[in-house]
């Protein structure tokens, strides 16, 4: 199985163009933030080790995985995940895999992956502590080592935290009565070591390094028309922010997400209150018609405190549009029920100004930052 990144799995989505299609009847979405939701969820306002432990049991109706992603000093992108099953696949059985993904800066790529049986799989639930065949990824909040050998490639890596874990509020989002989807960013930046070997050629790597954690019984598929989702290294800061917008049957409840750390303090991590996102200059993709935005802006403002994130769009790096990549059949279905998901990433430049009472700053860097659209344009 072939991933193009962290959230597509192509043979499946005519299901999910089905599930979608069928499900009806308006349903509310929010954020788990009141302190009930705390307690019913057995949370804390600070961040335990066993949250980035397993949080469903595997079993059908729900899936999970653990991400890594990693810039090399080199250039060299990094991608690795542990996912307990296919996210589109929350009602099979068990069925574990791993997938490395490998970007240098000649514009070379690697992917490779491994499926194994369900008894090569454990997970514990103290803490992050996941092994898929002889892979494994392992740690509590502040060190971890991730190994992962598949066919030629081999990522032996140790991250270690440089700013404090991070979700907003319980980090659970609410669908109707009873659904959610979960994200915990365990390591929103870190200091990366280890080594990578690919085809018998062994280099020492170093460079910045992230992991977060997922979890839920109801796809993103189902629960979310499209999102925007970046992170950003800019001198001593860091900043990771989100926009997502749910599906029509959620109302287009709109999740704005913001953290931003300076050194190892987080200063500012409340989107809810004090978020507000900008778009900016709109085209429409030539091949998958989704409306894109040459500039995003994430505005956090408390009081004489604001921080502007801007980032501004140089060149898409990668354009995938599912129906594609699905035989006759599966197209055709869906097309029938007007399915036509996509995904963008895209490179650029990312500005941070920083006002604080009288204090300003103004950072500037390069950036990565993706579109995730399933449902149908909204513009």
């Amino acid at each position: 199985m072939k991933m193009k990144h962290r959230f597509v799995i192509p043979l499946l989505v005519y299901l999910c163009a089905l599930a979608a299609a069928c499900h009806r009847g308006p349903a509310s979405a929010r954020l788990a933030s009141t302190p009930a939701d705390f307690a019913r969820l057995n949370l804390t306002a600070d961040i335990q080790t066993h949250e980035d432990g397993m949080r469903t049991d595997g079993r059908s109706g729900n899936f999970e995985w653990w991400y890594f992603d990693g810039h090399l000093t080199d250039g060299t992108k990094i991608v690795v995940v542990f996912f307990t099953k296919p996210m589109t696949e929350q009602d099979s059985e068990l069925s574990p895999f791993v997938t490395i993904h490998i970007d240098y800066p000649d514009g070379r790529k690697i992917e490779k992956s491994v499926i194994v049986s369900p008894d090569e799989f454990s997970a514990s639930k103290e803490k992050c502590d996941v092994k898929i065949g002889a892979n494994y990824f392992r740690g509590d909040l502040q060190t971890y080592e991730i190994f992962t050998e598949i066919e030629n490639v081999r990522v032996d890596l140790r991250l270690e935290s440089q700013v404090p874990s991070y979700r907003p509020a319980t980090g659970y989002l609410l669908f109707g009565e009873k659904n959610y989807f979960a994200w915990l960013a365990a390591v929103p930046r870190g200091k990366i070591s280890g080594t990578l070997v690919v085809d018998g050629e062994s280099r020492a790597i170093d460079g910045s390094g992230y992991h977060d954690h997922n979890w839920g019984d109801i796809g993103p598929h189902i629960a979310m028309s499209n999102w925007y989702w970046a992170r950003a290294e800019i001198g001593e800061y860091t900043v990771i922010t989100s926009y997502i917008t749910a599906e029509e049957r959620f109302g287009h409840a709109k999740f704005p997400m913001f953290m931003l750390a300076r050194g190892r303090e987080i200063i500012a991590a409340e989107g809810y209150n004090y978020m507000t996102f900008e778009r900016e200059d709109l085209w429409h993709h030539e091949k998958t018609g989704k409306p894109i935005d040459n500039v995003i802006r994430s505005i956090y403002k408390d009081g004489d405190t604001e921080y502007t994130v801007e980032f501004r769009r140089e060149k898409n790096i990668l354009d995938y549009e599912f129906i594609t990549h699905l035989d006759f059949f599966k197209a055709t279905i869906a097309r029938l029920v007007g399915f036509d998901g996509a995904y963008h990433r895209f490179v650029g430049r990312v500005k941070l100004d920083v006002r604080e009472g009288a204090r300003r700053e103004t950072h500037e860097g390069d950036a990565i930052w993706e579109l995730m659209y399933f449902g149908s344009n909204l513009d």
